[in-house]
């Protein structure tokens, strides 16, 4: 275990880590060190006084983490994020230093621009687009009618623009429906191969990765995550299971590190910034919405585990989206048909302000504050706090696999019924663990960040009496997302299902959704009453 102390020896900085491609390869070369200024190392050291953490100590070849400052340069004064000469200014926002007396060292005030000022792209929808019959398009097999009946309904009454919906049945599609706007605007119609970004939805979609890799023996859901990736340990996380870990037990929602839309991609950066968290409750007792941070924790424990050191997309892409044949990407790759791609319309003021009380109230007031958990779970990097965003190329471009995969609905509905059917190749053993009850927190079921009673287990979210889906047999996985889009799987009626719109919605439970799948368990399936 790597224990946070002092002691004398050499002390390896934490900029100095950016010279190599691992974080744990860094640990174990005890040879000399050229200085590195890349942008982002910088700003780990910059926001040392959060983690605690400035450097490694190495005694007679023991390494610690560091928690004094003894030995490290002053390099608080600059800020990398704005006034790196390496960097530059940020395109999306225009930002200045807040006086000392004001803020903490390397911590930025920034103002915002209009995010739709730069590509035009994402639109805050403030009047109903009235759709033409015509343009909702697709199949049912028979006995399925009740859904593309849900699916015209919600054109003809709840404000949809564009969106897609299937369902698979024993690895048979069943319903593929599609039709609307890709973009309301423009009044470019959806189309067969549209896709679109599909927020925490992409959650469940990534777990099916470690699902593949529990599969393949890489890792065991109740081994601690330290022993795949030792840098973990580091402040209090040496106990913290993979089961925790993927279930939000971890106590670890926040980031503190400030990163920016172009850390992204340095992988190693992200792993760095993960390993100096601190569990902000001790885990396993508690859980809490790891909004954001998820996605990054499973990709650095799959990169960890996989062979070759695939990221979490490459590995989707390779080992689940290529075998099965579907379009569906965390990272979306460049030169993709930027014709395919669903325009998402967010809300105007306005209309949130009418459907406030479908939020928790918990999570909006802890949304207005930006100090609160609720707040920081999602505001790193801070162009996320913004749904539109996600549309962006170059946060599309980016690997946020708790956020901003992209495909095709249909997609997320095949993999699912992969999983329950074989064909994806999940072991018994592994399948089991996914279908069997949770174990829950040892201090009850409220989350602290979305302030509501909710139930995870290994990356999904599971059924409860106020939040069912799936049959009544209660054995279902899947994740939501923001604005209504939700995927899952039902090993009991052996369903893979999909809903992805490109008009947000408003709360944590979309009626549109809710209708569509009442039609198909209740109407269709004859399972038990409408939710």
């Amino acid at each position: 275990m790597v224990r946070t102390q002092n002691t004398p020896g050499t002390l390896l900085p934490l900029p100095d880590f950016c010279d190599y491609q691992r974080l744990h390869t860094a640990l174990g070369d005890m040879s000399p060190i050229t200085r590195c200024r890349q942008p982002g190392w910088e700003r780990i050291l910059n926001n040392r006084h959060r983690t605690g953490i400035v450097g490694i100590r190495v005694v007679n070849g023991t390494r610690t983490a560091e928690s004094s400052m003894a030995g490290l340069p002053d390099e608080r004064k600059q800020s990398p994020a704005c006034s790196s000469p390496s960097n530059g200014p940020r395109d999306d926002q225009s930002c200045e230093e807040r006086p000392p007396r004001q803020r903490e060292p390397g911590i930025l005030s920034c103002t915002r621009r209009d995010p739709l000022a730069d590509n035009g792209k994402a639109h805050a929808m403030a009047r109903k687009i009235e759709v033409p019959a015509s343009l909702i398009r697709g199949d049912v097999d028979e006995g399925y009618g009740p859904v593309a009946d849900a699916f015209r309904k919600n054109f003809a009454e709840k404000g949809e623009i564009g969106a897609a919906c299937a369902v698979y049945r024993d690895g048979k599609k069943v319903v593929d429906l599609w039709g609307g706007y890709r973009d309301g605007t423009t009044r470019k119609e959806w189309n067969e191969n549209t896709v679109v970004v599909m927020f925490s939805t992409t959650k469940g979609v990534a777990s099916l990765a470690l699902a593949l890799a529990h599969s393949r023996g890489l890792l065991d859901y109740d081994e601690r995550v330290a022993t795949y990736w030792p840098e973990f340990a580091w402040r209090d996380k040496d106990k913290i299971t993979v089961r925790q870990l993927l279930s939000h037990q971890a106590g670890l929602p926040v980031i503190d590190i400030p990163l920016r839309i172009s850390d992204l991609h340095n992988l190693d950066l992200i792993a760095a910034a993960l390993a100096l968290q601190h569990p902000l409750w001790p885990p396993g007792t508690r859980h809490g919405y790891h909004g954001i941070s998820l996605g990054w924790y499973e990709g650095e424990l799959l990169r960890r585990v996989d062979p070759t050191g695939r990221s979490l997309g490459h590995y989707f892409a390779e080992e689940i989206a290529t075998p099965l044949d579907i379009t569906f990407h965390i990272g979306l790759p460049a030169g993709f048909d930027p014709d395919r791609i669903a325009t998402i319309h967010g809300h105007s003021k306005y209309a949130s302000l009418l459907h406030l009380r479908e939020v928790p109230r918990g999570m909006l007031l802890g949304m207005m504050n930006p100090k609160s958990l609720t707040s920081r779970a999602f505001n790193n990097p801070r162009e996320l706090l913004i749904d539109t965003n996600f549309f962006r190329p170059d946060v599309l471009a980016a690997e946020i696999p708790a956020g901003n995969g992209i495909g095709e609905p249909r997609a997320v509905a095949a993999a699912y019924s992969a999983a329950v059917t074989g064909q994806l190749g999940l072991t018994d053993k592994t399948l089991d663990a996914l279908t069997s009850p949770a174990q829950p927190p040892s201090g009850g079921l409220m989350d602290l960040v979305l302030h509501v009673p909710v139930v995870y287990s290994l990356g999904y979210l599971k059924p409860t009496a106020d939040s069912p889906f799936g049959s009544a047999a209660n054995t279902s996985f899947g994740t939501p997302g923001n604005g209504g889009s939700f995927g899952f799987a039902d090993p009991d009626t052996r369903i893979g299902y999909c809903y992805a719109p490109n008009h947000l919605g408003f709360g944590l439970e979309d009626a549109r959704e809710i209708a569509l799948r009442n039609a198909l368990y209740h109407d269709v399936l004859k399972e038990g009453p409408a939710v």
